[in-house]
């Protein structure tokens, strides 16, 4: 009888033993892969079926939509202590819902990776996570450094986009393009019911120019006057949106970006991206000609031309876009309160008084519009997740959490946590009013004792309080029709988005004409 034998094994072309060693390679090393996740993962077994380590990733497989994953952790933590396992590939990791949690993890410990030599798969999955965010905004983005590097450049942002100068400074530009908006809103070319998430997208940037970089892009003008949205404002929106779609794709040609010039689907972005990049690198050469204050300013007298750049762009996608999703989501909360809508016209004429002018000092006896652009804030924080590595041990109701454990602190679950909130899904604006928040329970910038705050934590929050008295002055109604669709509530990476938000744009008051 002959002896049976495998002909691929017999062969000594090379080709053969090449192909050969393709298909086994990967297969012993999924093997490999899978012994071990197994073993590491055992404890996950007497877990619920979703916080249990699924091969071969944990919990990492789900981490595509950020705002559903949110919503899982909340509903699969612990109801007494708030707590729920994540796993990062065969690493234990952490989510945290309660307020006390979110706020010891956030103030005791800065770094998002965990220190060299500890918890390797929590690190390499923590670098893979934010690979596309490098790619689009930089290896030398804030939103990505640790260390050194990362205090160097928080500290260039802080002392210069959080003093109280610099807002009041900013004032009369934020209440100048806010009444731009509602000229756009008003003009009599628009129909009543509209789309108005564009844009407050395109006030967010001309504030963000202004505030940031000393430019005066006059993108809102553009739009006000001719209906046109400038191409910097498009290429913006198209590159986003494909950084979201890239941390969600398992297609290998999505990580291989030098590949990008060769794949006609990638054509539009590529362009749009030049796009961005040119227009970066013309507001880095004006502001060092003309030397104007600025935070650019400030940054190119002393760091690298990388550096700048990459901050430049952060600065650029991460500083309008959260600004202008959180007042698109308040306009969206109040178009179901039109009681709310008077009260909040009744509160900014009685500050601005009979001239009807807002100033800056108004702004701080403004009770209700802070409330709410505050529980807008709790009900739809346009970040919703973060994690830390922790610097030290941490116990927390019992469960002790070693140095060097990745703790996610999903923003979005914390806000809507019954454990920190009476009907944590309304909108309650009236709940702020005269009371103290709990530590921990509203973090939509972090937490405002931790060094890895926001660093436009008290710029965005002003923008958004300015804007919204400027709106309630002009007596703004904002109502939703029988029959208009909700917006697209969406998450855009570790940001949600409100888009397609179609409002009826009306006014208690007779036209006002806004000077040029």
């Amino acid at each position: 009888m002959p002896v049976l034998s495998w002909p691929m094994m017999e062969s000594s072309s090379i080709a053969q033993k090449l192909f050969l060693a393709s298909v086994l390679a990967p297969s012993a090393l999924t093997l490999a892969w899978y012994g071990y996740f197994c073993l590491a993962t055992r404890e996950g077994r007497r877990l619920s079926e979703a916080q249990r380590a699924h091969f071969p990733l944990g919990s990492l497989g789900a981490w595509v939509d950020l705002l559903r994953v949110n919503r899982r952790i909340l509903k699969e933590a612990d109801p007494r202590t708030g707590l729920c396992v994540q796993w990062l590939g065969a690493s234990k990791g952490w989510a945290v819902t309660k307020a006390e949690h979110a706020e010891k993890v956030l103030t005791s410990s800065w770094s998002r990776t965990p220190p060299h030599g500890g918890n390797p798969e929590a690190a390499v999955a923590m670098s893979a996570g934010t690979f596309h965010i490098k790619m689009f905004m930089g290896f030398q983005s804030v939103g990505v450094l640790d260390g050194p590097e990362w205090r160097n450049i928080r500290n260039h942002m802080s002392r210069y986009v959080q003093s109280s100068s610099h807002l009041k400074a900013q004032f009369d530009c934020i209440h100048g393009l806010a009444n731009e908006a509602m000229d756009y809103f008003l003009s009599p070319d628009r129909p009543q019911t509209q789309e108005v998430s564009h844009a407050l997208f395109t006030m967010a940037y001309d504030v963000l120019a202004k505030a940031v970089f000393g430019e005066h892009s006059g993108f809102l003008r553009q739009l006000r006057d001719t209906g046109d949205t400038h191409p910097v404002v498009h290429a913006l929106a198209k590159t986003m949106h494909e950084m979201t779609r890239r941390m969600g794709s398992f297609n290998p040609l999505d990580w291989v970006y030098v590949l990008d010039f060769l794949r006609p689907s990638q054509r539009d972005f590529v362009r749009a991206y030049q796009i961005v990049w040119s227009y970066v690198a013309e507001i880095v050469a004006r502001r060092r000609e003309d030397q104007s204050e600025s935070f650019l300013f400030h940054l190119a007298k002393s760091e690298s031309e990388r550096l700048i750049f990459d901050n430049v762009q952060t600065c650029m996608w991460a500083g309008h876009e959260s600004t202008a999703a959180a007042l698109s989501f308040t306009l969206h909360e109040l178009a179901s309160r039109p009681e709310l809508q008077r009260a909040l016209e009744e509160e900014v004429q009685a500050v601005a008084g009979s001239a009807g002018e807002l100033r800056y000092e108004h702004m701080r006896e403004l009770k209700l519009v802070s409330a709410v652009m505050e529980e807008s804030l709790r009900l739809h924080p346009p970040a919703i997740w973060t994690n830390r590595a922790l610097q030290e041990d941490l116990v927390l109701d019992g469960q002790r959490l070693p140095k060097g454990t990745i703790v996610v602190v999903p923003i979005h679950a914390v806000h809507r946590s019954p454990l920190n909130w009476e009907a944590p899904d309304e909108f309650r604006p009236e709940r702020l009013l005269d009371t103290t928040v709990v530590p921990g329970s509203q973090i939509p910038f972090g937490s405002m004792s931790s060094r890895r705050v926001c660093p436009g934590y008290r710029l965005a929050p002003f923008e958004l309080r300015v804007a919204l008295a400027t709106f309630a002055l002009r007596g703004l109604r904002v109502s939703r029709d029988a029959g208009t669709p909700l917006p697209e509530i969406r998450a855009n990476g570790a940001f949600q988005l409100c888009l397609k938000n179609y409002l009826r744009v009306t006014t208690s008051q007779a036209p006002v004409t806004q000077a040029n």
